[in-house]
Formats: structure tokens, C-alpha cells, sequence
């Protein structure tokens, strides 16, 4: 497992055999000041994978972000699926807001994508591509 970004607010890395990124979204993010590199991490795991690729989204820790910070989100998966992203498993926290917020994004991006409760769950669907 190649290792993109790790910090205090999200972790990248990319599994090159299984053509996966693995995505942690950590804490609280106020303002973009706090993510300077986010997007450019995420171009760089998109550049580590070719396209069909699938990624597995741990948002359990997150907490729903600012409206000026959720666009980034949008940013991101809109970057991921011009990269040739096929499909996302996302692991969801109990929080229905934190789901609404991040179903959103998706839909507004287009990223296709199912929710899980466990990453083995999110692991075999994506597996199943």
C-alpha cells in the first residue's frame, strides 16, 4: 500500500494491485486553510491508478463540514471521477446528517456509489466490480 497524504485530517493511500484508494476523512475541517494540499493529494492518488478504479471512503471520523469546506468534497470526487473512478464504498457514521451531507456531494459530483456500516462490507462490494 502506497501512502499519498497523512495528517490530522485525512489519510490517501492506494492499493496499485486491487486498483483501490482508501480514503479517511478526519475531524472537522473549518476552513480550507486546514486542507491546503487536499485536492492536489487527491489528483495524486488519481494519477496512481488507472481507470475502472474504485475507492473505499472512511467518513466515520468526519464531522460535517462548513458549506464553503464541502465543496471541496465536490472537488475532489469531481477530479476522481474524470480520472476514470468506477465506483465508491463509503463507511458511514450513525450521524444522519454527516450521511445527508455526504450523499450530496455525490450526487451533485455523479459518483456512483453504495453505503456500508463496516469496511469488510464496503471491502467485498468494491471487490465485486
Amino acid at each position: 500500500m502506497k501512502v499519498i497524504a497523512r495528517n490530522d485530517n485525512y489519510i490517501i493511500m492506494v492499493d496499485e494491485a486491487k486498483n483501490r484508494i482508501y480514503l479517511t476523512i478526519i475531524g472537522f475541517w473549518k476552513d480550507l486553510g486546514m486542507v491546503p494540499n487536499y485536492l492536489d493529494d487527491i489528483t495524486k492518488a488519481g494519477q496512481s491508478v488507472s481507470t475502472g478504479f474504485t475507492i473505499l471512503t472512511d467518513v466515520t471520523k468526519m464531522k460535517v463540514p462548513t458549506p464553503e469546506v464541502g465543496e471541496i468534497h465536490g472537488k475532489a470526487q469531481g477530479i476522481l471521477v474524470g480520472a476514470g473512478l468506477s465506483k465508491t464504498a463509503e463507511i458511514l457514521p450513525a450521524d444522519a446528517i454527516a450521511q445527508i451531507a455526504v450523499d450530496r456531494y455525490s450526487k451533485k459530483s455523479g459518483m456512483k456509489k453504495a453505503s456500508f456500516s463496516t469496511f469488510e462490507e464496503a471491502e467485498k462490494w468494491l471487490d465485486e466490480s
